[in-house]
């Protein structure tokens, strides 16, 4: 996962960038998959040392927004 760079750690808020990682890695014949969405947001609201309380508003919110889209990444997937 790309963390954010020291630049980035003054900056309220995240986007949607901070949590892509492309397309899965090939490792010879096997694929690693990329992080789940929720566990990328977590890692980032951690490393920008965002509370407890507002890493689980946010998942909630996210989860909430998730569910009202048919459960689709907002990547297209």
């Amino acid at each position: 996962m790309k963390m954010p760079s020291i630049k980035d750690k003054g900056r309220r808020g995240f986007q949607v960038s901070d949590l892509s990682q492309g397309p899965a890695v090939g490792r010879g014949h096997r694929t690693v998959k990329p992080e789940r969405l929720l566990n990328q947001m977590r890692q980032v609201l951690r490393s920008r040392h965002y509370s407890r309380n507002t890493e689980e508003t946010y998942c909630h919110w996210v989860m909430r927004f998730m569910c009202f889209h048919n459960k689709r990444h907002p990547a297209g997937g």
